[in-house]
């Protein structure tokens, strides 16, 4: 083999495998950076389309909390109207929660799971509070507006706060996660 290349290039082949290492490092070298650039654009694009189906699954369920507002607020001159306006808008909100709800499961089920806590918690006790709502009587005046009913919403805020958990731990670096309280 020697013979060979010292026959081809009439040089030494230490000369030889010393271009050839020198060429594969020009050649390599970039084609690596490149790589590792075009694997972490992916993760930055790929942890930023998470955040925000995480971000509009929360938010579907903050519409969800704010229904029994909208009943305790709803127009008492036109009932019909409004039992249509208000079952149209909540089966809307119920539908993209179902549909997160499928989503968040091709995406990470630690995060779906929580996101599955939630939801039971804001039906049952936010589904508690619209049903009080709709037998009261519907506000009269502009500054019932102001006054609105206190809720106890603690048991969300907790559901909220470990979904959130979830998903700052799945959003984090794999290396960062078992770090995160």
């Amino acid at each position: 083999m020697d013979s060979l290349l010292k026959a081809l290039s009439g040089t030494s082949n230490e000369l030889v495998l010393g271009t050839f290492k020198a060429l594969l490092t020009a050649v390599a070298a970039p084609l690596l950076l490149f790589i590792v650039k075009s694997w972490h654009s992916e993760f930055v694009k790929r942890r930023d389309r998470r955040r925000e189906l995480y971000a509009d699954a929360l938010s579907t369920c903050m519409e969800y909390e704010e229904f029994p507002f909208v009943i305790y607020r709803r127009n008492g001159k036109k009932p019909e109207d409004e039992r249509l306006r208000i079952s149209e808008a909540l089966r809307d909100v119920q539908k993209h929660i179902a549909y997160h709800q499928s989503w968040l499961r091709t995406e990470s089920m630690s995060v779906a799971d929580k996101y599955d806590e939630l939801v039971s918690t804001l039906r049952s006790v936010a589904g508690e509070e619209m049903k009080k709502r709709w037998q009261a009587a519907p506000i009269k005046k502009d500054a019932d507006m102001i006054v609105a009913p206190k809720f106890d919403w603690s048991a969300i805020t907790a559901k909220e706060a470990s979904y959130l958990k979830a998903v700052r731990k799945q959003l984090a670096p794999l290396w960062k996660r078992p770090f995160i309280r």
